[in-house]
């Protein structure tokens, strides 16, 4: 090949390209969750773990820096 001014042809140049593409046409699943009313609120006393057990929230701002123990949310109404 050879291009005036731009390409002698001598040099050896080589042009690589690929493209691969993965198409997954596969249905899937998709678990979502969405607050209840009472959570939207603040109220999270009602808040269950998967096994149906109270979960208890923890204040971050209560952190202890050496063991790092939290002290849990009071869900008294105020």
């Amino acid at each position: 090949m050879y291009i005036p001014g731009l390409y002698n042809g001598k040099n050896r140049t080589f042009f690589f390209s690929a493209y691969e593409a993965l198409r997954n046409d596969a249905p899937f699943r998709c678990s979502t969750s969405v607050p209840t009313a009472a959570m939207r609120n603040g109220d999270f006393s009602g808040l269950l773990d998967n096994q149906g057990r109270l979960t208890t929230i923890h204040d971050p701002l209560t952190t202890d820096a050496k063991t790092y123990a939290r002290q849990p949310f009071s869900y008294a109404e105020s």
